[in-house]
């Protein structure tokens, strides 16, 4: 056998989660290495008991009833030396971790039932003819360790609907990170550590229904994007499955008065867009193009923050007025959103039509534009102050200067130049 093969079950052993059961599943490698396939097939169902059990001690300790019931039947018959019992527990084991506890799913149960089925064989004289016993062969030995080790050994105690509840209610608690790299480390030593595909499947759907509708409060929105992010950096191909399946669906069903809601998750998870069909992404834009006045403060600086929208949202912004674009220009999510709103508010600015609208108009649209400002921004602004006297007089326009000297978008020398020139 070659040994990266071997290394490769040294490496499964290593992800049991019980220290017993790892014990157990060590031993059944160490017959197969030496060729004992019939001994690695008894101790791999073995590893397997001892796993279930302990499983069921772990949601014993959570207030699991079910847990406790099948553990109190268990020690009676361990008690009374019942070996007909024993055997009857043994039978029963892989139809209660799939339909009791959800520890596997029907197709795994039926490969682990060939397991209890090849470790009688195994166990007892079974022949295949009257002078040559039962012999499994390394290829079958290998198969059930390898699966009992990725069904069950490397698996949490919890799994199916009580894991994804219990992920729910930890990500809802007011003490769940809202950072996303605290939010990994919280839900890493969790259901989510080696979770089965199903359970991130089903975790990443639940967290994209609460972001999206309207009605979530702000603080749990927060909450499930550090939520869905972490799932994604810890286990990104199941994840991004999940979002290109099925998150084109959940957006169609956002009503037309709550679109903007779309907006707030795709600039929430980054290069989320690529995940949306080309249908709903049409709706998007059309939505962008034609925003209602009254969603421009709190959707349109999401539009600019996304780099498929952000044209679109430029566009719309073109029939806005000085208070939109005020608004905007305090909840815009980047730089590089800031910059492309440079050139409207010079629009603006250069038209003032008073000291009072240039006033205002520094303050509310220059002033936190300014460190973002281009060469060729700079010598618009200071050739509208020399065209415009009600800018090139106005108080406020001194506080520009500064601010363009302070950003190092001009030299000292440029601003005591300035300076003098406009006072």
């Amino acid at each position: 056998m070659p040994e990266e093969r071997l290394a490769d079950l040294d490496e499964l052993v290593l992800r049991c989660k019980d220290a017993q059961s790892r014990n157990y599943i060590a031993e059944a490698v160490a017959c197969y290495r030496a060729g004992a396939y019939r001994a690695c097939v008894v101790a791999t169902w073995i590893a397997l008991v001892f796993d279930f059990l302990h499983k069921l001690r772990e949601l014993e300790r959570t207030g699991d009833p079910m847990a406790r019931a099948v553990l109190e039947k268990f020690e009676k018959v361990r008690g009374s030396s019942d070996t007909a019992g024993s055997l009857g527990f043994e039978r029963e084991m892989l139809e209660q971790m799939e339909k009791q506890f959800e520890l596997i799913s029907p197709l795994e149960r039926a490969d682990l039932q060939r397991l209890m089925e090849d470790r009688n064989r195994c166990a007892h004289p079974s022949m295949n003819t009257l002078d040559e016993p039962y012999q499994p062969s390394a290829e079958l030995a290998r198969t059930h360790l390898r699966n009992a080790i990725s069904y069950v050994l490397q698996h949490p105690p919890v799994q199916g609907k009580a894991a994804l509840d219990r992920l729910i209610s930890d990500i809802q608690s007011e003490y769940f990170p809202k950072v996303v790299d605290d939010a990994v480390t919280y839900l890493a030593s969790g259901p989510l550590s080696r979770p089965r595909d199903a359970l991130v499947r089903n975790l990443v759907l639940v967290l994209m229904k609460a972001l999206l509708p309207k009605e979530s409060p702000f603080s749990l929105r927060t909450q499930d994007t550090a939520a869905l992010a972490a799932v994604r950096k810890m286990h990104r191909e199941v994840t991004e499955s999940a979002m290109r399946d099925r998150l084109s669906d959940i957006v169609r069903q956002i009503p037309d008065a709550h679109v903007y809601v779309a907006l707030e998750f795709l600039l929430a998870i980054p290069d989320s867009w690529r995940f949306i069909d080309d249908v709903v992404a049409t709706r998007l834009r059309t939505y962008v193009q034609h925003m209602p006045d009254s969603d421009i403060p709190q959707a349109l600086p999401l539009a600019l923050g996304i780099r498929e929208l952000r044209k679109d949202a430029l566009q719309r912004l073109q029939d806005g007025s000085d208070a939109d674009l005020a608004q905007v220009i305090e909840l815009a999510p980047d730089e590089v959103s800031k910059e492309d709103l440079i050139d409207k508010a010079l629009d603006f600015y250069s038209n003032s039509k008073s000291f009072d609208t240039a006033n205002k108009y520094a303050k509310s649209l220059l002033l936190p534009l300014v460190p973002y400002m281009s060469e060729a921004q700079v010598q618009r602004l200071i050739e509208s102050a020399r065209e415009n006297n009600q800018i090139g007089g106005s108080f406020e326009f001194q506080a520009v200067l500064r601010k363009l000297r302070s950003s190092a978008r001009i030299s000292e020398a440029a601003y005591d130049e300035l300076s003098e020139e406009f006072q």
